[in-house]
């Protein structure tokens, strides 16, 4: 197809420049001469039939820009077609815009190591007797911040790519032989080797699809003992709108009567009431350790440590990067890191940035 292309036009291939034709366009695949290494994209089961069958086009006004189109032969895409690459020189208008400042997520799944989460304690540890004793709700919440994240950085280490928490360890080796094994078939030099790649890549191949199947087992039967398997593998969520009923027995559905109901519900409850039963508005609720029995003193160090404990692992951490593993890692040692904080936030209402 073109000057450079390779093989022969088949009836999809006329109809394909037709097209192309039609609607100004150019074949890229067919602009470059190129070794017919480079130009294949496509080759049969048994290896023996190669051809070009897969391109890229382009407006015919941007063939200027059009620097180079080849093959991706190296990619393991478990696939007879080859990936296709197109290089294209662009000029754009700079823009100017606010760097955002991007997160990162450490390997707190070495926390179950018992050396890994010894050293991350003591480390940790070491750096909260540093912590300052004095100053504002912000500066105390940036040197507790960064006492977690330097701990986690030099300890831990950040998380490389994206992987299935499904996959196992040996599962991804066996896909990175597999990766090995392609780059073989493009690298043998004769028939015979190539064919013996090729077979070996197809064990491989194999190999993996048991593997993952396998992994996808366990993750089930995982799920069927720790979680409500239904709602993890459909999806379906609950309808969290429920109807509400009033004090006088009716049924709520609007969303602002429910809220308005909700509203007069916590000022019945937390009304400040002298001796004779009648509102005192002249007392001051700071002054006063319980309204109506409810605790309104700052929270002492056994409710940090309960509330760390009961908090749920495997979740996505917030916009100071330090999920629940962090915390969890020593209740106690993170309880008292965050007491004097707790308490200086409850006497001035104020929060640091990264809560509001």
């Amino acid at each position: 197809m073109g000057r450079h292309g390779l093989g022969q036009m088949s009836k999809n291939g006329e109809l394909f420049v037709e097209f192309c034709g039609n609607n100004n366009m150019v074949i890229g695949g067919s602009l470059f001469p190129l070794r017919p290494a480079h130009k294949v994209t496509w080759v049969s089961r048994d290896g023996r039939t190669e051809n070009q069958i897969d391109h890229i086009c382009i407006s015919r006004k941007w063939r200027r820009r059009f620097l180079d189109v080849r093959n991706k032969r190296s990619a393991d895409i478990v696939s007879g077609h080859h990936l296709v690459l197109g290089e294209i020189r662009l000029r754009v208008a700079r823009v100017q815009r606010r760097e955002e400042k991007v997160g990162c997520r450490y390997d707190v799944r070495r926390l179950e190591n018992l050396e890994v989460k010894r050293a991350y304690v003591e480390q940790l540890e070491s750096r909260a007797s540093k912590l300052p004793t004095d100053g504002t709700v912000e500066e105390q919440w940036c040197g507790i911040k960064n006492a977690f994240i330097t701990t986690s950085h030099g300890t831990l280490g950040k998380v490389c790519g994206r992987r299935s928490e499904w996959m196992s360890d040996e599962t991804w080796r066996m896909i990175d032989d597999r990766r090995k094994a392609k780059v073989g078939i493009e690298q043998a030099c004769t028939g015979s080797a190539k064919a013996a790649a090729r077979l070996r890549y197809a064990e491989l191949e194999k190999a993996v699809k048991r593997a993952c199947r396998r992994d996808k087992r366990a993750l089930t039967n995982s799920l069927v003992e720790e979680y409500d398997i239904s709602r993890r593998l459909s999806g379906a969520r609950t309808n969290a709108r429920m109807p509400l009923k009033d004090r006088a027995g009716q049924l709520l559905t609007d969303r602002t009567n429910q809220l308005k109901c909700w509203t007069e519900h916590f000022e019945q409850l937390f009304r400040v009431t002298n001796s004779n039963g009648q509102q005192n508005p002249q007392l001051e609720a700071p002054t006063v350790s319980r309204i109506n029995g409810v605790n309104s003193e700052a929270p002492s160090l056994a409710e940090i440590e309960a509330a760390i404990k009961d908090m749920k692992s495997n979740k996505a951490p917030g916009i100071d990067y330090i999920p629940a593993e962090m915390l969890k890692a020593d209740p106690a040692l993170s309880a008292q890191m965050l007491h004097r904080l707790f308490a200086d936030i409850w006497d001035t209402a104020i929060f640091p940035a990264d809560w509001i």
